[in-house]
């Protein structure tokens, strides 16, 4: 596909940063998580945004992720590893990286990973062994394999609604097969004119699948009958399709080819890249569907409702602050005396004291602080007596010895010391050495680093010819 053109960006994206992790939230819920298998990540993506917030998930010791699914439920993300150590595992993770956990591990080849969510149930495939195997989706229980005698079985599926299970096997008698969810009743569904099905996916009563091989993507009915081309592949150099989802009107890949997505619409026309220039070679790829959370009106005091990935985010009118715009800063009346309380254009209020009074909330009479500062004979003679005590050495006795111990003249009250920081741990040698590093790049005006990982620009592309 290299006669892609540029159409264009489409909108500005508003971001804001997940618990601290590099995912970040946008203004449409619905996502794609797509595997990386060269670099090691799992990106997340809003699909109302065109991919445009796409950036790389916060998990830790992931190698060469292949197959990705999302359980809505718990929130959390599955991934199969082929090269996580000692073994390939199925592990899954919150969206921000937290809890993450084996679910299965000491496997072969788990090319292909499916969640049947209402069932609580995980299903994967494994390409050296040749079975399917199935257990709790907290990988609780013990696991048992539903399938075996399999050649190289590939993608799996599931469907929830029918009770079955469908799969590619690319081994040496090429096909899609099909299964009730304990293994029963297996039939083979696409025999003929196959070579490298990869991916698999169903959307109401079709059957989408894509060969790597013959560089098409076919669908059929659920049986494999009624079988036609939705688009040719072979007129475009380097295409490798792996992975299948449909959303909306179209069906969406990834391609070992492009460092892109690719969709195409469903009625086969239109192919186009979709998303910003990101992944090295992308792998397994799902597309999930979230609620509107912004139904149930969370957002109070005329606060803007969007819907982001795993939530909501209220836009918060001038006067109001908060998560939903519940809290207004000068409400509680933090100023004193009489002073002006006006709200901060982030967050916070600022009082505008009255003649004669000073501070924060101005509780700080002027006059008072004049009378100390005026008595500066009196202070310099305190801070004389101070300096005193500290060449002044005392004496302790020690085991029958005498020895000398200086005074202390760092400021060390119970709990803080001279730099406001909790006592907790500074006399840790990793926090000294992270605190005199801070110090000195403050020292010399510099702001803090910019966040290690940010979304590249999108890039949206059309094909200037027309599709066979």
């Amino acid at each position: 596909m290299g006669h892609l053109l540029v159409e264009g960006l489409l909108g500005v994206v508003r971001v804001f940063l997940l618990l601290g992790a590099a995912f970040r939230t946008v203004q449409a819920g619905d996502f794609a998580l797509v595997a990386d298998l060269h670099n090691g990540t799992i990106y997340a993506g809003s699909m109302g945004r065109g991919l445009a917030d796409i950036a790389p998930l916060p998990l830790n010791d992931v190698k060469r992720p292949v197959a990705v699914d999302y359980d809505p439920i718990d929130r959390m993300v599955y991934w199969s590893d082929l090269e996580s150590l000692p073994f390939p595992r199925i592990s899954r993770a919150h969206l921000n990286g937290s809890s993450q956990m084996i679910v299965v591990n000491q496997l072969h080849l788990p090319d292909g990973l499916a969640l049947d969510v209402e069932a609580r149930m995980m299903y994967w495939t494994d390409g050296i062994i040749g079975y399917i195997g199935r257990v709790r989706m907290d990988g609780t229980g013990g696991r048992e394999t539903i399938v075996d005698g399999l050649d190289q079985p590939r993608t799996i599926i599931t469907d929830h609604e029918n009770g079955f299970i469908y799969w590619t096997d690319w081994g040496n008698s090429s096909k899609i097969e099909r299964a009730d969810f304990n293994g029963s009743n297996r039939m083979t569904l696409v025999s003929d004119n196959l070579v490298w099905p990869n991916g698999v996916v169903i959307d109401g009563d079709k059957l989408y699948w894509c060969d790597a091989n013959l560089d098409k993507i076919e669908r059929s009915d659920l049986l494999g009958n009624n079988r036609e081309l939705l688009i040719d592949l072979t007129s475009y150099t380097n295409i490798h399709p792996f992975d299948l989802a449909v959303y909306g009107d179209y069906v969406y890949w990834t391609d070992w080819g492009y460092v892109t997505l690719i969709r195409v619409h469903t009625s086969g026309v239109g192919a186009q890249n979709y998303g910003p220039h990101t992944f090295q070679r992308s792998g397994g790829l799902h597309i999930e569907k979230e609620p509107s959370y912004c139904d149930s009106t969370p957002c109070h005091n005329g606060a803007t409702c969007v819907n982001v990935i795993n939530g909501f985010s209220c836009i918060c009118p001038a006067s109001y602050q908060g998560i939903t715009c519940f809290e207004d800063p000068c409400g509680s009346g933090p100023c004193a005396n009489g002073a002006t309380c006006t709200i901060l254009p982030t967050s916070g209020f600022n009082c505008q004291c009255p003649s004669g009074y000073a501070g924060p909330t101005c509780m700080i009479e002027k006059s008072y602080v004049s009378a100390i500062a005026g008595g500066g004979c009196g202070l310099a003679f305190l801070i004389l007596v101070l300096f005193g005590v500290f060449v002044v050495r005392r004496r302790i006795q020690n085991g029958g010895r005498t020895v000398q111990v200086p005074f202390n003249m760092d400021l060390n009250v119970e709990g803080k010391t001279n730099d406001g920081e909790a006592q907790q741990g500074l006399n840790n040698p990793t926090h000294q050495h992270e605190t005199s590093v801070r110090q000195s790049w403050q020292a010399l005006g510099h702001p803090p680093p910019p966040p290690h990982v940010s979304a590249p620009d999108p890039i949206y592309m059309d094909m200037n010819r027309s599709v066979p």
